[in-house]
C-alpha cells in the first residue's frame, strides 16, 4: 500500500473532488456532497483516492443510484451495500474516486462525523497517521483491522 502526505497531492485531489461535485450536483441536484476520506483532511496519510460522500433522501436513494449508473458510475460490488448505503466508483478522471450514496439521516452520516472528528484534533490524526505508515508493515486485511478499531473508537468517544 502506498501512502503519500496529503500535501504532496492535495491541489490534484482538490481539483479532482471539485470538478466531481460540479457533475454530481448537475445530475442530482437535490443531494448533498462532500469531501470525506483522507484527502479531505489536511495532514493526513493518503493513498491519492478521492471519496465522496452524496446523501440523498431515502425515497431518491435508488433513484440516484441509477442516474449515477447512467452517467459514468459504476457500483463497486466488493464492498458492504444495503438499503442506505452503495459504494460508486467512475472512471473519469485519472485517479481514483469512490461516491458513498448515503440516505440522509442514517447510520452512515459517520463517515463525515469521523472526518470532522480528525479535523479538529491534531491527536487524533497523529493517530491516524501512525496506523497508516504501520500499514507497510500489515496485510491489507491486518490493515483494514487496525484502521476499522481506530474508526470505532473515534466514532465512540464523547
Amino acid at each position: 500500500m502506498q501512502l503519500k502526505p496529503y500535501e504532496c497531492i492535495a491541489p490534484q485531489t482538490n481539483v479532482v473532488f471539485d470538478d466531481a461535485a460540479r457533475r454530481l450536483s448537475t445530475l442530482l441536484p437535490y443531494a448533498r456532497i462532500e469531501h470525506i476520506g483522507s484527502t479531505a483532511i489536511p495532514g493526513s496519510m493518503t493513498k491519492g483516492d478521492v471519496d465522496i460522500f452524496l446523501g440523498v433522501d431515502r425515497a431518491l436513494h435508488s433513484k440516484s443510484i441509477a442516474t449515477l449508473s447512467e452517467h459514468g458510475f459504476h457500483i463497486k460490488h466488493d464492498t458492504h451495500r444495503d438499503q442506505a448505503l452503495c459504494m460508486m466508483t467512475t472512471d473519469l478522471y485519472d485517479i481514483d474516486v469512490a461516491v458513498q450514496v448515503v440516505e440522509n439521516e442514517s447510520v452512515y452520516e459517520f463517515f463525515i462525523t469521523f472526518r470532522d472528528q480528525l479535523l479538529s484534533s491534531r491527536e487524533l490524526l497523529a493517530e491516524y497517521n501512525d496506523i497508516k505508515c504501520a500499514a507497510c508493515n500489515m496485510s491489507e486485511n491486518e490493515y483494514r483491522e487496525a484502521k476499522a478499531q481506530f474508526i470505532e473508537r473515534v466514532l465512540n468517544c464523547p
